[in-house]
């Protein structure tokens, strides 16, 4: 367990140890390979990953590293758009997850709504759905449904 004063200094710095934190857990590794599609995901035995708990920063350039791309810039007005432009490794995976999970949200409701009004619904159209990864089309689907009277007006086909 966590002190009080330690878990104070791990929130105040999480921007910096967040993903660090996150990937203490060999789930959470799992997860975030999930998340980026690596396709040798299922072949790591996530039981075995051992924590190195160090860092492959050189010792003398520690105290730069964050600092380093932002500080590299010559001018004013290019640095702080770097700085608004940088990206944590957690954010960015935070953003992928959420994209995720809107698209597959969106699946998953439109096809419990099809089958709770239609009954039973072809594979077919289950299918063409659950492989959509066009959130527009997904949406303009839901849309349709509010006043849909049978599932062929939805419109729900595989794309040419």
């Amino acid at each position: 367990m966590r002190s009080p004063r330690r878990i104070r200094e791990l929130v105040r710095q999480f921007k910096e140890n967040g993903m660090k934190m996150m990937l203490e857990d060999p789930a959470n590794v799992r997860d975030v390979l999930g998340l980026l599609d690596v396709a040798w995901r299922d072949d790591i035995d996530f039981s075995h990953l051992d924590q190195v708990k160090t860092t492959f920063i050189r010792r003398d350039y520690r105290h730069l590293a964050s600092d380093l791309m932002e500080n590299s810039v010559q001018d004013e007005a290019t640095r702080q758009e770097v700085v608004k432009m940088r990206k944590t490794g957690a954010e960015a995976l935070m953003e992928r997850g959420a994209q995720k999970a809107g698209l597959l949200t969106r699946r998953q409701t439109l096809v419990r709504q099809l089958r709770k009004r239609f009954g039973s619904v072809p594979s077919d159209v289950v299918r063409v759905v659950e492989a959509t990864d066009d959130v527009e089309r997904l949406d303009d689907w839901l849309d349709r449904f509010a006043t849909a009277q049978t599932l062929e007006e939805l419109g729900i086909r595989e794309q040419k």
